[in-house]
Order: structure tokens, then C-alpha cells, then sequence
């Protein structure tokens, strides 16, 4: 009887072994991206602010000027991420051949990245999901829903996946 020796491809194995131990793999930021330093357009009134002061304001609360937190942010990529990214597929078994396909994780952090700022822009819609503090008796916008009275906040609010 003669010995027949067996061979395995580990191509995809090493390529997903590569991409797993990158000294620096890839990471999607999201937020109020650029700074947000441009000037709002506040049609004439005094105080000034961008995008980015906006966004920590409402993002952390500021109780001096009486404005409760109404995370955008921490709270939806806490509370929804891990659900929007079960339900979008990215923990599939043609999500994982993908990374074996190409050696690296960017297509998926890609994808992660666009979930992720989806939720963020979910928040503004639902109202955190129905976890913000009302506002004060009497006040109103333009739009009725909270933290999106000109639209300006929601759309600077960007992602985007950095790989060194």
C-alpha cells in the first residue's frame, strides 16, 4: 500500500492570520469629523458656536445652561451597534470568506463604519430611541424632533475608516 500525502490550502487561513495580527489594523472614527469648525449658520444671532461645541454640548449635556445629555453618539453605538451589525450580516459566513478573500479587514470595518453612522443618524429620528429628556414646556423647532432643528448637527456627523 503506498502513502498518499494529503496537502491543505492555508492561504486564506495565513491572509486572516496577517490581517488579525496587523501591528496597526484598521479603525472607523465616528463623529463630528473635520472638527466641525465651520461657523454654523445661525441666521444673525450673537453667540457663534460650530458643529463640534454643538455636538459636545449635546453629547455630554451642559447643566449651566440647562441642557440635559442627549448622546448622538456613546449611547447609540453602546446600546444599537452590536444588534444593527448582527442584523446588517457582518458576522456571516460570506463576511468572513470576504476577509479571507482579500488578506484584510477593510471591507468589513468599511461596512462597519457605514452601520455605525446609520445608528447615529437613527438617533436623531427616534429621539435616542425614546431616551432623551423631553424638552422644557413651551419650547419647539422647526423640524419637532430633538437636536435636528436645522439639519446642520445631523449632517455634520460623518465616518470614516483610517488604516495605517
Amino acid at each position: 500500500m503506498e502513502f498518499e500525502q494529503d496537502t491543505i490550502n492555508l492561504e486564506g487561513l495565513e491572509k486572516l492570520q496577517k490581517a488579525l495580527k496587523a501591528k496597526y489594523p484598521p479603525y472607523a472614527k465616528i463623529g463630528v469629523l473635520g472638527g466641525g469648525k465651520e461657523v454654523r449658520k445661525n441666521e444673525g444671532k450673537k453667540n457663534q458656536i460650530n458643529n463640534a461645541e454643538l455636538a459636545a454640548v449635546h453629547e455630554y449635556g451642559s447643566p449651566v445652561q440647562g441642557i440635559p445629555s442627549r448622546s448622538f453618539l456613546r449611547m447609540p453605538l453602546t446600546d444599537q451597534l452590536p444588534k444593527k451589525l448582527e442584523e446588517g450580516g457582518l458576522f456571516e459566513e460570506d463576511e468572513a470568506r470576504e476577509v479571507l478573500r482579500t488578506g484584510t479587514l477593510m471591507p468589513w470595518m468599511k461596512r462597519v463604519a457605514a452601520i455605525a453612522l446609520g445608528v447615529c443618524k437613527e438617533a436623531f429620528t427616534s429621539n435616542g430611541w425614546g431616551k432623551w429628556p423631553a424638552w422644557k414646556p413651551g419650547y419647539t423647532n422647526k423640524t419637532g424632533q430633538m437636536l435636528n432643528d436645522t439639519g446642520q448637527l445631523k449632517d455634520s456627523v460623518d465616518a470614516e475608516v483610517v488604516e495605517q
